[in-house]
């Protein structure tokens, strides 16, 4: 099922192609699938780390269910709502606790930023 998932990115127009001497890799709305010396993996490159965090088997079978260009328009709104929920709770805890109103403002338009985003995914979809 991986190969089938990695041949769609590899035919998908918008999915941009990265060459390394061990992997051939396509990455498209932050989400990545590679092929390491015949081992595919689909990771999601938003969340923070050190390294790519491996999707998990729900989110594989996204992927498996629907195709590449589907699978990473579910876990984009993924990404998308975890930014959101983080976002809310700082702007809770920034109007309860510390009150500093240019924080205030800029995570006001860092939401709605991220909601226009949100938006066009689901236009997408």
């Amino acid at each position: 099922m991986k190969e089938e998932i990695f041949n769609q990115a590899k035919m998908d127009s918008l999915a941009k192609r990265l060459v390394t001497p061990v992997s051939v890799s396509y990455i498209y709305k932050g989400i990545k699938i590679e092929n390491r010396e015949g081992h595919i993996a689909i990771y999601n490159t938003k969340i923070p780390g050190d390294e790519y965090t491996e999707i998990s088997e729900d989110q594989y079978e996204v992927f498996y269910n629907h195709g590449f260009r589907m699978g990473v328009y579910n876990l984009c709104i993924f990404n998308y709502n975890c930014s959101l929920n983080g976002i809310q709770n700082k702007i809770r805890t920034e109007l309860t606790n510390r009150n500093n109103q240019k924080h205030y403002h800029s995570m006001k338009s860092h939401r709605t930023y991220i909601m226009n985003k949100y938006t066009e995914i689901l236009k997408l979809k």
